[in-house]
């Protein structure tokens, strides 16, 4: 199916400070694949976690962020594409002192949107998802 998403109009998933934009559903994708705008506050960011299921990528689009694939540290910028594989620990933090806006996919789509973002602690990268995450969230799993 395709479809045009008019800014502004994707549903919004929050986070611990975090906001998640949908620009394209895994309804939307038959399940193929999931994308969502990310507006990440300094200090924003998951804990180290795991996708068994998915591919994750990110595409930086404003200021800069760190993430962390696999023990490898990436120092982000404006322009910079970072791919996670299957099965590989990964977390992201901003670390300046202003917003990052960045577009995030998951492919396979898998149940993403139905994680409850706004669960995960605060804190240091080798904090872990609350169980919660790990039950509701099947294709997500603390590192």
């Amino acid at each position: 199916m395709s479809f045009f998403r008019p800014t502004d109009t994707g549903t919004i998933l929050m986070g611990p400070g975090d906001v998640y934009t949908i620009l394209a559903s895994s309804a939307e994708t038959n399940g193929d694949y999931i994308a969502l705008e990310a507006l990440v506050p300094p200090d924003g960011g998951p804990p180290l976690h795991i996708h068994h299921d998915q591919i994750e990528t990110f595409f930086i689009l404003e200021g800069e962020m760190e993430i962390t694939v696999g023990g490898q540290v990436y120092e982000a910028k404006a322009g910079d594409f970072v791919h996670v594989s299957k099965n590989t620990p990964h977390c992201f933090k901003n670390r300046s002192r202003t917003a990052t806006k960045m577009v995030f996919t998951f492919v396979p789509a898998g149940d993403i949107e139905e994680t409850d973002f706004s669960i995960w602690s605060k804190g240091e990268p080798e904090l872990v998802l609350p169980s919660f995450c790990l039950t509701r969230n099947k294709s997500m799993r603390a590192a």
